[in-house]
This record gives structure tokens, sequence and C-alpha cells, in this order.
């Protein structure tokens, strides 16, 4: 039901650039096995016969820099969808179990297997959203296709801050209908991206007339989520210690499987809190139900270590991953990227859960498939071919360099790594990392630098990298955006591929992005072009499913990137006192299904 966040290149801050020298290249890569995190992922508790009903849980909310907003579409404000999940709603919410879309106020999710989304014979694609008959507003007012005209309108004609508006104002105007229980628009060619659209309705009975971007800012619109808003406890609002109150809905259609009305709390109290020690010392205290008490592994054992704390910690959104650089700016004059081969023995050099938990990014292991994150999983083998095996890495970088005729016992190549960031944990995976390559006999330089994700990065002026890219997206709409960090077909700045794989000259985009063809132009990423160019038009899942699995099997074959881990995130509250919480580190957060929330032992 929320707004997805916009992209953003994601890491910590870096340092001044430096050459840096991180262990002997005499030291012999460690075997030691290490434990998985002591967090176990969470599993959502069975529904009981009989819930208790009523009471008052208290979430704590970040204070945000800005001033805050119940509108998701207010510029200079903070919205927070923590807090616009008790009573914001649209065409879908996100699972916490699979991170694939539900569906909120209508009966299905549109797809082609319904017959919601039809593909014409002019190439254009028609999407029809069929409203829950039951589906109200928090006064009783039916949810009708005219609230999504009206959301429509008011999007493209204040060309709202939305990460999706290029594709609202794609709709073909002509073509929208809509009547009491369904609302029917065309786009002009079919993309997937059409599952992200009427994430938030908008009530036009309620706000045609008002002053859109600054009328709901201390107060939301008229809920259709399972609370309404009953005030601030402060005349200020958003300031620390202030909480934004919200009683159950009496409208709210949704049923538990018993058939019993929905949401179980009487009350939901979101308080602002000013940083992360107010957060935790509020969980302590027991004024606070639920915090989100960041991953550090400290933090998370001393509350663990509460009796009565649950923690709840599970892989984000946020992945992190090693990229090689193919283009012709890669500084590292002695690099071997070019060659299959090497980037085999960098695979197979690599001890992946021993990065990952120097990285402090394991929860659930080491990433086998980054399509995961999206909540697709394939039945594909992804990066499980490269297990760490220092012996059979050494050997295939005897293979690599007989390739370019090089004695690499005498003159071992080397590889050069960059990232956004030299605190203590990048530094202590890059030690991690100088130690597995000098074992089979790659010597290693570790170069951060403060500004990685400006002119080194556009201009593909590194050698391998390592980042985490942008959070992703949701359903096959996330997949699809994912997999084009290395379309061929799109090198920077109209593209994302800024590893160079595959990509053709670019000339006349400005010196960050001029460079010649890719040192590695080949069947596989001619293949890969066309899988792209493919997908963009495919709305079938199961075509999806096929292609998306042979683009990332390509990915892990040819050893593109090599996927880490995914950042964990975590979540901490009075287990012993309220059920059904269960993390979602998507974009529908923790509090996706808090009308199930109850309190026990009351």
């Amino acid at each position: 039901m929320l707004l997805a966040a916009a992209c953003t290149q994601a890491g910590e801050a870096a340092p001044e650039a430096s050459t840096t020298s991180i262990a002997d290249s005499s030291t012999s890569a460690p075997t030691t096995t290490y434990p998985s995190s002591p967090f176990t992922p969470f599993t959502m508790p069975p529904t009981p016969p009989e819930i208790p009903v009523g009471n008052t849980v208290v979430v704590s909310v970040d204070l945000p820099e800005l001033p805050f907003s119940f509108n998701p579409w207010a510029p200079g404000h903070a919205f927070d969808p923590v807090v616009g999940q008790a009573y914001l709603a649209g065409v879908w919410d996100i699972n916490a179990a699979t991170h694939g879309y539900v569906p909120d106020v209508v009966t299905d999710l549109p797809t082609m297997a319904n017959n919601s989304v039809v593909v014409n014979e002019d190439g254009s694609m028609t999407i029809t959203y069929n409203i829950a008959p039951e589906a109200r507003w928090e006064n009783g007012t039916p949810i009708t296709g005219d609230d999504f005209n009206f959301t429509y309108e008011t999007i493209t004609d204040l060309d709202l801050n939305d990460p999706d508006l290029d594709l609202y104002e794609m709709i073909d105007p002509a073509s929208v209908t809509f009547d009491t229980g369904s609302f029917t628009y065309t786009l002009p060619s079919p993309t997937m991206a059409y599952e992200r659209l009427f994430g938030v309705l908008i009530p036009q009975h309620a706000v045609a007339g008002t002053d859109f971007l600054n009328d709901w800012n201390n107060r939301p619109w008229p809920s259709a989520g399972p609370f309404l808003f009953r005030g601030w406890s402060a005349e200020s609002g958003a300031v620390a210690g202030a909480s934004a109150i919200f009683d159950s809905n009496e409208y709210y259609w949704k049923t538990d499987e018993s058939g019993n009305p929905l949401p179980y709390l009487s009350t939901v109290e979101f308080l602002f809190t000013d940083g992360l020690q107010e957060r935790i010392d509020g969980l302590v205290a027991h004024e606070i139900d639920v915090i989100d008490p960041g991953t550090s592994a400290d933090v998370l054992t001393s509350l663990q270590h509460l009796d009565g704390v649950t923690i709840q910690v599970r892989n984000g959104p946020i992945w992190e991953h090693l990229s090689f650089q193919l283009g012709e700016n890669n500084p590292n004059s002695d690099s071997l990227n070019a060659h299959t081969a090497f980037r085999r023995a960098v695979a197979h050099a690599l001890d992946r859960n021993r990065l990952a938990l120097a990285g402090g990014w394991v929860n659930e292991g080491p990433l086998t498939s980054f399509l995961d994150v999206s909540g697709v999983t394939l039945d594909s083998e992804g990066w499980d071919q490269y297990d760490y095996d220092p012996e059979y890495a050494a050997d295939l970088l005897e293979t690599a360099c007989a390739a370019v005729q090089r004695d690499c016992s005498t003159d071992p190549p080397v590889v050069v790594l960059s990232t956004t960031s030299s605190s203590a944990l990048r530094q202590d995976v890059a030690t991690e990392m100088e130690t597995m390559l000098a074992a089979v006999g790659i010597e290693f330089r570790f170069e951060p630098t403060d500004d990685f994700f400006r002119s080194p990065f556009l201009s593909g002026s590194w050698d391998l990298a390592l980042f985490a890219l942008p959070p992703t997206e949701t359903g096959w709409s996330g997949v699809i955006e994912t997999l084009s960090f290395w379309d061929p077909a799109g090198p920077p700045p109209s593209g994302l591929n800024y590893a160079r794989w595959g990509t053709p000259a670019v000339e006349g985009a400005g010196p960050d992005f001029d460079q010649s063809a890719s040192a590695v132009v080949d069947l596989n990423s001619t293949r890969y072009a066309e899988i792209m160019a493919e997908i963009r038009t495919t709305v079938d899942v199961e075509g999806l499913e096929e292609l998306a699995g042979e683009a990332e099997a390509i990915l892990a074959d040819q050893v593109i990137i090599i996927p880490i881990a995914a950042r964990s995130e975590a979540l901490a509250y009075w287990g012993n006192e309220i059920v059904g919480i269960h993390a979602n580190s998507s974009a529908g957060t923790f509090t996706w299904n808090i009308e199930r929330w109850y309190r026990v032992g009351e």
C-alpha cells in the first residue's frame, strides 16, 4: 500500500583516497568455519482460536530531520511508511514472508492469468482493477473507481514527486474508464512496472477541493487502513516524545481466517523518538513496545538478554557485491578481468560467508541468488557453484595466466579493490580478501575513496569494486530493474551498466562516460542484451521466470559480479506480550500486518 522509496546508491561514507596494504601476501588463507548469525529468521506464529481484542501498543518512530507529514507526496517533508501502514490503502501490500505483492483493496492483483492484464493487437497493454466491494474509507464511504481516477489525476496534474510519475504519465487519458467496482487504463506497451502503480489511493470525497500538498501534513486523510487518526499527544505534533495516536477503524473490512474482524488492537501509539539510544531506553523501561534497534551485534545481543524481548533479524532489500570493471578506464594496467577463468578464480578464492560475516551482513547466509531479494525465487544454481576452493582457484588462475602467456608465479596479477568507505567493517572485509587472494597467488591493494560514487564510479575508473546496490523493488518490476544494472545495451549515461560488460563505445556524453567498447563483448553479453530487450516487454509470469533465470545464470556463469550478502535489518519488541509481529524488510515495513497484532497477558 505504500510508495516505493526512491533508489539511491547505498554505502557508507568513505575516507580520502589511499592505497593500503592489508596483510602480508605470504599469509595462507584461513579455513575457519564461521558460525551463522545467532538471530534466526522469524516465522509467523499460528493464529490461535481465541485472540485477545483491545489494548494498546506503542511503536517507536525515528524523528525525521525534515518536518513530518502524513502525506507520502508532500515536498520538503518526511513521510514514514511505518506510520502509513495504519491508515493508507492501495492496490497492493507486500507480504513479509515472500516479499511479494498481495492484494489490498482489490479482489486480485491484475495478471494475464486472470484476464485483468491484456496485451492488445496494437502492442498496448490494458490493466483492470476489480475493487473489493466491501472496501471502505473510515466514514463508511465505499472505495470506488472515482478514487483511482482522482489519484491518477492528482499525481499527473500536480507532477507529484512519485518514483513512477513517468509511468503514470504514459497512461492514455482516453483509455481510462471507471465505475463503482473497477478502474481500467491502457499503457502504450507491455511492462511489468504496472504492478507498482496505485500503491496508495487518495479519497476523492475528502481531498477534492483541498490544498493537497499542504492540508494533509499534520493530519492524514480519511483512513482505509485498520486504524484511524485520533490526534497528537502534544500540540506541537511530530517532536521528540510526542505520539500520533490511532484507534481501530470500525469500517475496516478485512477479517482473519476465522472471520473475526480486524484489527485486534484498539489503539496504536506511534511515539517519535530522537535517536537510537532513546529508542533503546524506552524499550528497556517498558515505555515502548516495538523498536528498530539497528543491526549492531553488541546492541542486539544486549537486548536479547532482556527477559521477554524478542529480536527478529532478516535480510533487507540492500545487498553487497563485488563488481569487475571491464571498460577501458580500468586504471589497473595489470588487470586480468577480461578473462573468465580469472574471474572464476577470484570467485573460488573468496569465502563469501567469511566476507559477509566480516562486513556484518550475514543473517540468512551469503546470497546464492540476488533475485530472492525481490521476492522472486527461481530454480537456479546461481552463485552456489562457486564454493570456497583455493586449490581450484589456483588452477583457474594458472589457466588465465597461460592464456596471456604470463608466468604468474614470478609476476602475480594484482587486484585493486575500490569501495565507498574505509570503515572498520569494510577494512575487515578487505583484510579477509587480501589473505584469501594471496593464498592462490593474487596480489591485492585496497583503495577506498570519499567520492567513489562520483567520477570514479561513473567513468569506470576502478578495477574491482565493493558496494551495495540501491534498495531492490518488490516483484517482477524489481527483478527487471536489478537485471538492468548489467544490460550490455545500457552503458551510462543512458543505462546502468557501469561495469561496462559487453557495452558498445560511447561518444559525446562527456568525459565521465565516453570510452571505447568493452573488453568483453561475446555471445554471452549479446544474449543478455537480447534477454533484457525481451523481458522489458514481457508480462507473462512463466516467460519472465524463464528469461530472468537465464539472465542470472549468465551473470553467474560469467562471474560478472560476485554477490556477497544482503544487509540485515532488525526488530526488537516485547514478544512475551505482543504476538503477530513479523519483520518486513521491504517497503512494506514491519507494520505491514499491524491489524493482526495483539497483546497477551493482560
